[in-house]
């Protein structure tokens, strides 16, 4: 099951179906909320930067973000 964010006003949660694969572009956020039983795979593909890596963390209604390599969260505005 994940989480998915197009942008900051829409959102879906997805649950995919064991055995199959799925692609997730650069641009959306997302969160991992349930694995399946058994094995389960994140394959990143090494091509041309498409933009920086950022975490995210909902709190309250707000957003924060913070880049990989940063160890505090940053309200978006």
């Amino acid at each position: 099951m994940r989480f998915t964010m197009t942008d900051l006003t829409r959102f879906q949660i997805i649950t995919e179906k064991e055995g199959t694969t799925h692609f997730v572009p650069a641009k959306t956020i997302h969160e991992i909320l349930e694995l399946p039983d058994g094995e389960c795979f994140t394959l990143i593909k090494p091509y041309q930067k498409e933009k920086e890596t950022f975490f995210y963390r909902f709190e309250d209604g707000k957003v924060f973000r913070r880049k990989w390599n940063q160890r505090k969260f940053r309200m978006i505005t």
